[in-house]
């Protein structure tokens, strides 16, 4: 069944399909994960595959290890470390990206880490669509991405605002609002400051989003040269992102 736990989960067999683990710390499978969610407060080590049929996920805040992973998601806020290969997934590291055996291969789907990757081989003589991407931090970067969201939202409803109070009191408000204020009417007056005071608010709002924004992207830098390592071979068809540079292999 599911567990929920804030402590250390052991299980000695596998995570069935449609199943789920959620742990505060450390989660430790002797089996499979197929088709399930894990995810853990510190790492996941699961001693055999994490594989499925698109629906498995296993997110860490620590390392995650394991045999192999296959049509999965994986994020690791530190090391993913896979002893044999990485086929058809989407995977996410905030350092490392580890295929640690001899002929240790990433086949497929798209493989993410800030620091580095490395491997054996990358891609199959097959052509299979394969991205390595190195130098993101793909977590930031969706954080950055709500943030500019909402941003663009508090500005639209500023501008609405903006052209409402407009179309009420004319132009002649913004261009000295106090001497404005003091020449309408009664019935205008107060309607007018309540405006003023939630256009106020609107750009205080706007203010701390863009401050927020700036404090996020000093996080975007790096505090060492990216890597994608492969002793082997990069098969035709394997794209290779470093930072904003990208490269499409055409020949092994």
């Amino acid at each position: 069944g599911n567990v929920h736990f804030h402590g250390t989960v052991n299980i000695r067999g596998s995570v069935l399909p449609g199943f789920e683990v959620i742990a505060g710390a450390n989660v430790v499978i002797e089996g499979n994960v197929d088709d399930a969610l894990v995810t853990a407060g510190a790492s996941v080590t699961v001693k055999m595959g994490i594989a499925g049929k698109g629906n498995t996920k296993v997110i860490a805040q620590g390392n995650i290890s394991a045999k192999y992973i296959v049509n999965a998601r994986v994020e690791s806020e530190n090391d993913i470390v896979v002893e044999e290969s990485i086929i058809n997934s989407d995977v996410f590291a905030n350092n490392r990206v580890i295929v640690s055996s001899e002929k240790g291969k990433i086949m497929g789907g798209k493989v993410t880490a800030l620091y580095t990757i490395e491997i054996a081989s990358a891609g199959s003589n097959k052509e299979t669509a394969t991205e390595l991407t190195v130098g993101r931090n793909l977590k930031i970067e969706r954080i950055l991405d709500d943030i500019r969201k909402e941003i663009s939202s508090e500005r639209n409803q500023e501008q609405e605002l903006l052209n409402k109070m407009q179309n009420l009191f004319g132009k002649g408000l913004f261009e000295n609002p106090k001497e404005f204020i003091n020449i309408l009417p009664p019935v205008k007056k107060k309607p007018c400051i309540t405006m003023l005071g939630e256009l106020s608010e609107q750009k205080r709002k706007i203010k701390d989003l863009i401050e927020k924004e700036h404090e996020i992207e000093e996080k975007l830098v790096l505090e060492k040269e990216p890597l994608i390592i492969v002793h082997n071979t990069v098969f035709p068809g394997t794209v290779v992102m470093i930072r904003k540079s990208v490269r499409r292999i055409e020949n092994p």
